[in-house]
């Protein structure tokens, strides 16, 4: 499957993939930003299967499935919205012993951003650098919903293993 075929595939599904990830976390209250999640990723498994596409008779039953446990897992392991990395909180009311200075925490942002996939980490660092989804699609020639996805997933690892600590 190329690149168009592929495009024209997410073109027809899109609509219904959406409607049944609505239909499936609105039981568990997770809609909002898990929906679109979801889909995408349901696009990224669909895009990593590649060639075996090709030889699928039902693409669109494959495509519902893997959606179906894509939002299953979703509401088995909840995770809190993150906005933004801003978002992750110190407490500095800690005593001096066990509280960690601005720098250090930086230093552990960065070693972690670091063991994020190549793609993640550069969305990342140009987020954080000011520039709008709109720039930053431009530049990596991608969709903007995609690089929403990215981000938000790039954020979710940072935090899981910020909490880790």
């Amino acid at each position: 499957m190329n690149d168009r075929e592929f495009e024209q595939l997410v073109k027809q599904l899109h609509p219904r993939l959406t409607a049944t990830a609505e239909r499936i976390l609105k039981g568990g209250l997770q809609i909002n930003d898990n929906t679109e999640d979801a889909v995408q990723e349901t696009f990224i498994r669909l895009w990593h299967m590649g060639e075996k596409l090709n030889t699928c008779h039902n693409i669109e039953a494959l495509a519902i499935t893997i959606i179906r446990n894509i939002c299953i897992d979703i509401l088995r392991h909840p995770v809190p919205p993150i906005d933004s990395i801003e978002n992750i909180q110190v407490l500095t009311e800690c005593s001096a012993d066990t509280s960690l200075s601005t720098e250090s925490i930086h230093c552990m942002i960065d070693h972690y951003i670091c063991q994020l996939p190549t793609t993640q980490q550069r969305l990342i660092k140009m987020r954080s650098e000011g520039m709008t989804l709109d720039e930053i699609a431009a530049i990596c020639q991608m969709p903007k919903n995609s690089i929403k996805t990215l981000i938000a997933r790039a954020r979710k690892t940072l935090l899981v293993k910020m909490k880790r600590q």
